[in-house]
């Protein structure tokens, strides 16, 4: 990683740590969909995430307890809009050991535009709790994985999510037609 990209990593990770520092705690049973307690992968995770403060997910805690996989998948929209800052600061960590959680994360961040209105709207929907500061980090996110990690995305997924909702200011999304 040449100089210049070291130093815009670090200037992004004091960007996320400020913009989501008074982040607050969506509580233990908003962490995880109704529909998904069954599941025991997601009571699992749910354990492992209740009541902890973002910034204590940090790479190593997530990576020790193998919840690399489904740490984006199956958090709730307001578990994934508290914990996004921990992923994309383990994510500008170490892409490798955060492996999966990659995908998933940027996953997330593009944003159903193609699917029915009601899964569109709930994503509009906390997206739009993000603070200005947080779509800012969340952008500047998606930007240093574009410039820095292109030849990871074939489908250029940070572009898509960029294109879709996060840049210029995160003005009125755009539909599949559009893009």
């Amino acid at each position: 990683m040449s100089r210049h990209t070291t130093q815009r990593r670090d200037a992004l990770r004091r960007q996320i740590d400020d913009a989501f520092a008074d982040a607050t705690y969506p509580g233990d049973e908003g962490l995880i969909p109704e529909t998904s307690l069954c599941n025991p992968e997601s009571q699992e995770l749910r354990d492992l995430v209740m009541g902890r403060h973002w910034r204590e997910l940090t790479l190593d805690y997530i990576d020790s307890r193998r919840i690399n996989d489904t740490v984006a998948v199956l958090l709730s929209d307001e578990g994934f809009r508290y914990y996004l800052p921990a992923y994309m600061l383990a994510i500008l960590e170490d892409r490798e050991t955060a492996d999966v959680m990659v995908d998933s994360v940027i996953y997330r961040l593009i944003g159903p535009f193609e699917m029915p209105s009601p899964e569109r709207d709930a994503w509009l929907e906390w997206t739009g709790q993000l603070g200005d500061e947080q779509q800012r980090a969340v952008t500047a996110f998606l930007e240093f994985e574009r410039d820095v990690h292109r030849e990871d995305y074939p489908f250029d997924e940070p572009e898509r999510a960029l294109h879709s909702y996060w840049r210029d200011g995160l003005q009125k999304p755009q539909t599949p037609d559009d893009v």
